[in-house]
């Protein structure tokens, strides 16, 4: 079942559709994603290659195609940490989540199973045909440049944290136009958020993290938009 939720004004996400969340290490990207935007999915595949986001919610920990196939219509929410790190397991689970249906995968750290030249199959297939078949794929990476185009290009939404090389904001540029500019200046943990089908930008503050009470209740925190004075954006471009 494909469910939404609001970004801004009236852009939402749809849980499937193709999602790319970029910026360096400890910008912001994995708490934004466990604190605001996985809590908006009813169901989905963590793909976890380095074994360290047990702290995401799930109802199961699997470590195989095999299991995954077995119980992937009897959970919701599914943390993958694959015991075998190769290319063909990371396709396998993609054929199953694709054939599947009605779920979405999250890939913590794409540049370690995909590069500039190199995608596998199924990975390409949910990227390009998934929302078709209501598989929405959120694709994370530290930078731009190391992973395929296709999950760039076939992306509706993009959210980008800070960066730390210009051939990285070159690549964002070609998405996003004259806005990557601002990715030159943004403060700790904001992020720029960019609707292509309507080639809106918004730059977005951090995202606080959730209380036990909020967790408890399923409480999501809401965006809220960065607008800094003159005097803070001076500093900022003058820096």
């Amino acid at each position: 079942m494909v469910t939404d939720f609001t970004i801004i004004d009236n852009l939402r996400i749809r849980t499937n559709d193709r999602v790319a969340i970029f910026g360096r290490t400890g910008s912001g990207k994995t708490h934004l994603a466990k604190n605001w935007l996985l809590p908006h999915y009813d169901k989905y595949v963590f793909w976890d290659i380095k074994h360290e986001n047990t702290d995401v919610e799930h109802d199961i920990v699997i470590n195989t195609p095999r299991e995954l196939k077995k119980n992937i219509t009897k959970y919701n929410k599914i943390l993958y940490q694959p015991d075998d790190l190769t290319d063909r397991d990371f396709n396998s689970i993609c054929e199953i989540i694709f054939d599947s249906k009605d779920n979405s995968l999250y890939v913590d750290e794409a540049a370690l199973i995909t590069t500039p030249s190199k995608i596998q199959y199924w990975h390409k297939v949910i990227a390009t045909q998934g929302r078709s078949y209501n598989v929405g794929i959120i694709n994370v990476s530290q930078r731009p440049r190391d992973i395929h185009n296709t999950l760039i290009s076939e992306s509706e939404h993009l959210l980008i944290f800070s960066l730390s090389l210009e051939t990285d904001i070159i690549k964002i540029r070609q998405q996003v136009g004259t806005a990557a500019d601002e990715i030159y200046y943004l403060p700790k943990y904001h992020f720029l958020y960019h609707n292509v089908e309507t080639n809106k930008s918004y730059i977005f503050k951090p995202i606080k993290s959730l209380t036990t009470e909020q967790l408890t209740e399923k409480k999501i925190p809401k965006l809220e938009l960065y607008r800094p004075d003159l005097e803070e954006y001076v500093m900022l471009t003058t820096r």
